[in-house]
């Protein structure tokens, strides 16, 4: 951890100004007498609306950078799929592009399209009531592919329920809730040619009680060196806790699985909150997740931290810094582990954010869902 030490309050509120900094959170921290921190300082910029002014029902944003510092942003509007460009993290997005359109096009509580990139390859995944299906795109997403299905079963990936990370050497894996055994279990695909074909489908996982958790989305990361992990919702002797398996780059196999955290969740029901998985900088996994109310975080096996109260966090790192977001109620909130000051308030009248960071300069993009004068719209904000 780098201490920072402190110059004049009045010299520190005017570069705030200046820069665009939330200057509340910074005099907080100018409190406690020292910045605690493993990187630099983040300042955010005002939010960006993504989808046009006169958009109505925009739903569930994920954001995704690429190594020329460009930014994509996919959603959902009725049954189309739509991804916003910014040709960087100045957060300046072009009229956005039509990936496709789905009959019943699955939205909302986690369900909606994913995005990711991997060198030149861009992928979007998109799932209905039946099917899981993938689109690519080779020029920055001006123009797309038709779709490809991906779950090997028809009507398999019903739950509409998924996720998609890009890895190293143009590698893409996609995972979903297959019920093609008539009970929800785990399933996988890997892209080894930036998304034009799929591989064979695999059972990533199948409780040992016949189900997983019904209705929260799986969650699937690369690291650094290609080694994937993937984590789900368990339904295990009634615990309603998040598992995780890895597959250490160049093996074809999963290790054994291992649940995240300490405590246990016995719960009759579904949450509809999946958590995220995600790597660090020295390519080991973390994971964030809800338990009975309260926003949890996971840095390696049998640990945990209780960051406050709230639903459907989102977390990664960046420059050494783990940045998690979740709602509270109508709030969303906002920490970084290691920060001094209690968790701040990063939007309000938003939900269900997705967040990146992009290679090119280290910049933290986070777009969500927020209600303007009745209409449901997206925003984007960068941290640097």
């Amino acid at each position: 951890m780098k201490t920072f030490s402190i110059v004049k309050l009045e010299t520190v509120a005017q570069t705030v100004l200046l820069s665009g900094m939330k200057l509340m959170t910074t005099i907080r921290r100018i409190a406690c007498g020292i910045f605690i921190w493993s990187a630099a300082v983040v300042v955010g910029a005002t939010p960006v609306e993504v989808t046009p002014a006169p958009t109505g029902g925009a739903l569930q944003p994920q954001v995704s950078c690429d190594d020329q510092g460009r930014v994509f942003v996919v959603y959902g509007q009725g049954n189309d799929i739509f991804v916003a460009v910014s040709q960087n993290t100045d957060l300046h997005f072009q009229a956005a592009s039509k990936v496709g359109k789905l009959p019943k096009l699955a939205l909302g509580m986690r369900r909606g399209p994913r995005i990711a990139t991997s060198g030149r390859a861009l992928v979007v995944t998109a799932m209905n009531d039946k099917d899981l299906f993938a689109f690519h795109s080779e020029d920055a997403g001006r123009t797309w592919s038709a779709a490809t299905r991906i779950n090997g079963v028809a009507a398999s990936a019903r739950e509409g329920l998924g996720n998609l990370a890009a890895g190293p050497e143009g590698r893409f894996y996609a995972t979903w809730l297959d019920l093609r055994s008539g009970a929800a279990e785990i399933y996988g695909a890997l892209s080894r040619d930036g998304g034009k074909t799929w591989g064979a489908n695999e059972r990533v996982y199948r409780s040992p009680d016949g189900h997983v958790c019904e209705c929260c989305h799986a969650s699937v990361a690369f690291n650094a060196r290609g080694d994937l992990v993937v984590m789900w919702r368990n339904a295990l002797h009634g615990a309603r806790d998040l598992w995780t398996v890895v597959r250490p780059a160049g093996s074809e196999q999963f290790d054994p699985p291992m649940r995240q955290g300490v405590a246990s969740w016995k719960l009759e029901g579904c949450p509809m909150d999946g958590g995220v998985v995600f790597a660090q900088a020295d390519n080991s996994f973390a994971s964030v997740w809800q338990r009975e109310g309260g926003v949890y975080l996971s840095t390696g096996p049998g640990k945990e931290s209780n960051l406050g109260d709230g639903t459907q966090p989102v977390a990664l790192a960046a420059r050494g810094v783990v940045h998690v977001w979740w709602q509270r109620g109508a709030k969303l909130m906002h920490t970084t582990i290691g920060a001094t000051e209690e968790p701040a308030v990063f939007a309000q009248e938003a939900k269900f954010a997705s967040a990146a960071v992009s290679p090119k300069d280290g910049a933290v993009v986070v777009a969500f869902e927020r209600t303007v004068s009745g209409r449901k719209t997206i925003f984007a904000e960068v941290l640097r």
